[in-house]
């Protein structure tokens, strides 16, 4: 029977371009859920880059700012009731400093640690998904496979009926040629 080949042929055929499909589909959502993770990763490690400069700045240069600043404020001696919250401000300021940076350093950890947890989780979905889908697919062809193969057994059945009853009918006819009259 060579229309149930067929059949079988174009179905394996089918399922094979589904498959190939979604495997191009789920690499496709694996390389963009990359592309996402690295351009927040490379967003994060610029904006606490830039928070841990400012906060190295002010915490290596805010004293000698200050003692600057207070010398010229009583050097010119209109502004000598000004040094000491000149020093004191200089001393605040190399503080916040030390905390920007440490905070931009903790912040920043904490960026890579969720952007990498999140393709992590984003990849095991994509996996589990390609997994089913691969599943299903598997399913679909052999579920079409068998349906194939009853209906070919079906028709070999019902062949197999019709020669029988073809058979049957033309007995009667070849032993009535084989009376003889007298």
């Amino acid at each position: 029977m060579g229309l149930f080949k067929k059949l079988s042929s174009g179905a394996n055929s089918m399922f094979k371009k589904i498959d190939s499909g979604a495997g191009s589909m789920f690499k496709k959502i694996d390389s963009g859920i990359n592309q996402a993770a690295n351009f927040t990763s490379n967003v994060g490690n610029q904006v606490t880059g830039v928070a841990k400069q400012a906060g190295n700045f002010l915490e290596k240069n805010a004293g000698t700012i200050s003692d600057v600043a207070a010398g010229v404020a009583l050097a010119s001696g209109v502004g000598a009731e000004f040094a000491p919250a000149i020093l004191a401000a200089g001393n605040s300021a190399q503080l916040a400093g030390s905390r920007l940076k440490k905070g931009a350093v903790a912040s920043n950890r904490l960026i890579q640690n969720n952007v990498s947890q999140s393709q992590a989780k984003a990849s095991d979905f994509n996996n589990s998904l390609k997994t089913a889908v691969a599943g299903a697919i598997n399913q679909g062809n052999t579920t079409s496979q068998n349906m194939i193969n009853q209906a070919q057994s079906k028709s070999n059945q019902l062949g197999d009926q019709l020669n029988s009853a073809i058979a049957s009918a033309a007995a009667p006819n070849q032993n009535m040629n084989n009376v003889v009259v007298h």
